[in-house]
């Protein structure tokens, strides 16, 4: 929303303060926005087919936050025109009220680089059968329930800092999403207007240097739109071309160590290469869920041929010291810092898996009888197919 503030503030001093009309503006919007957007992009290529649709994610005040899994370019241009189109008719519908809408967007990529997390009652909530290794099923859940899921990363950070730069005759994007629409309209399946002010200081964004915020045109108001256009010619500016807006923020993005990112154009398009990273992280999660099962077969061996010269006081005082020192670890670390430390380091994760199962065997353990063999395990993880 913009102008909300001020909106709210007038509201307030003008009319009934305990029923105040600025709470029934807010109440359409927060239901009538999503409505619109939803049928907007059900009535575009990908809509119409079994594509993803845009989804709630979160409302930060006065500001609702949409997600979606892309497919490919046509895919991800029809969530952006839904969006573009859901903002013109719904800030037209809100002309002389002193409200109007604005909005961004950007790209990350999942599960590498970026994390998702569960929530559960508003706190992070860390599953023991995805926290060793999160898997696709895990992925897809938050695909289609985002509401319930948080999302990390330095994407996540990057957009929120690019859309500060959103207002309503602009929507703002980050590089990677400029680049893809760029590409995009240059293979005529976006149509919208590019706009580039030059770059900008994003505060924590690629070490505070210059950051290059790509801007669509959303100028709703056609005398502005010829004032614009006339002044263009004045200047001897010319429309921004798609390949050199494209090229342009392919090589900012190389130059400063970003992952150039990649889609298919359609759904028909022959397969890609996997971005680097991805690689890197299927592999890494391959390497981590040999390990845990090399280490539960040891475990099972261990159960089945009994230990009875196992000392349980021993073992059980360095276990629970090992527990709550985790525990402390992770209350003086930050959230991010804390995954870290129980996802990505060699061999760790598994090692607590298997002090934790330890320990609950021998607390049912008694001095004269062996250890039980442990449960069957489930199925296999579901290796992570495609990142999104």
């Amino acid at each position: 929303m913009v102008g909300s503030t001020a909106f709210k503030a007038k509201a307030l001093k003008n009319g009934n303060k305990l029923n105040a009309d600025w709470v029934y503006s807010f109440r359409d919007f927060y239901r009538q926005f999503p409505e619109l957007l939803d049928a907007e992009f059900r009535d575009t290529k990908s809509g119409r087919g079994a594509a993803a649709r845009p989804k709630l994610w979160k409302i930060i005040g006065d500001e609702i936050l949409f997600c979606c899994r892309i497919a490919d370019l046509q895919h991800l241009s029809c969530c952006i025109n839904a969006f573009l189109s859901a903002l013109e008719q719904y800030g037209a519908s809100l002309s002389g009220s002193g409200l109007d809408v604005k909005g961004a967007g950007w790209i990350g990529e999942f599960p590498a680089k970026n994390i998702t997390l569960a929530i559960n009652d508003g706190a992070i909530e860390f599953e023991l059968a995805t926290e060793d290794l999160p898997t696709e099923e895990f992925e897809r859940r938050a695909d289609e329930t985002p509401h319930n899921f948080d999302f990390l990363g330095s994407a996540i950070d990057t957009g929120f800092r690019a859309a500060k730069h959103a207002d309503a005759d602009k929507f703002a994007m980050s590089a990677e999403l400029g680049a893809l629409l760029a590409h995009a309209k240059d293979k005529q399946i976006f149509l919208r207007e590019f706009r580039y002010d030059g770059r900008l200081s994003l505060k924590g964004v690629n070490g505070d240097h210059p950051y290059p915020v790509v801007f669509i045109d959303t100028e709703r108001d056609p005398g502005k739109r010829d004032i614009r256009t006339r002044e263009r010619f004045v200047l001897k500016d010319s429309v921004i071309d798609a390949v050199a807006i494209r090229d342009f923020l392919k090589a900012y993005l190389s130059h400063h160590n970003y992952e150039i990112p990649t889609l298919l154009i359609n759904a028909d398009d022959q397969a890609h290469s996997l971005p680097v990273s991805y690689q890197q992280y299927r592999q890494k999660w391959q390497d981590d869920l040999e390990g845990a099962q090399k280490q539960d077969d040891s475990f099972d061996a261990s159960a089945t041929a009994g230990d009875d010269a196992v000392d349980k006081k021993t073992l059980t005082a360095p276990v629970k010291a090992f527990a709550l020192r985790k525990q402390s670890d992770a209350a003086k670390r930050s959230l991010r810092e804390a995954w870290v430390q129980y996802h990505i380091v060699p061999g760790q994760p598994s090692t607590y898996k298997f002090v934790r199962e330890r320990l609950q065997a021998l607390e049912h353990q008694t001095p004269a009888s062996k250890p039980s063999r442990r449960r069957k395990r489930g199925p296999k993880p579901e290796d992570p197919k495609d990142p999104k």
